[in-house]
């Protein structure tokens, strides 16, 4: 009886030990990315005169980083330099939000601001589609059903 025990415990043990490694090894790669993904966000904090309210990542053709202050949006690099800067006054996110409702029946959409590939854009995004207009001219950037 008492080996009997030794070995369940034993068998129990293995198998805590693999589910343990075996989530680590799920994990560890999304930790990793994570971590990366915080020092360039600091570099970019730290390396900017801007004291940011918001910085977020936006992968499209490029990994970009859009910052939001009091009075403008930045947009930078992986490597913290700055691609963009526009006033929040010439942002006009509810003409984008009108032509993608008008132009492919986009209800519901969630607004954000990313970086295209050569300039800002819009992103609306809903369940099924996904649109991005140039910042400056509201042109069709891209447009795809997800």
């Amino acid at each position: 009886m008492k080996k009997l025990l030794i070995t369940v415990f034993l068998l129990v043990l293995l198998a805590v030990s693999l589910m343990m490694l075996i989530a680590m090894y799920i994990s560890g790669p999304s930790i990793k990315y994570d971590k990366e993904m915080q020092v360039e966000m600091d570099h970019i904090r730290q390396s900017s005169e801007a004291s940011f309210l918001t910085l977020e990542r936006h992968v499209f053709r490029y990994v970009t980083y859009i910052g939001e202050t009091d009075d403008a949006y930045y947009w930078f690099d992986r490597d913290g330099r700055e691609l963009l800067k526009k006033p929040k006054q010439e942002i006009h996110m509810e003409e984008a939000s009108a032509y993608a409702a008008e132009a492919h029946d986009l209800s519901d959409v969630k607004k954000s601001i990313g970086y295209g590939y050569e300039n800002g854009a819009y992103v609306l995004e809903n369940e099924e589609y996904l649109l991005l207009l140039d910042i400056d001219t509201l042109e069709e950037i891209y447009y795809r059903r997800k």
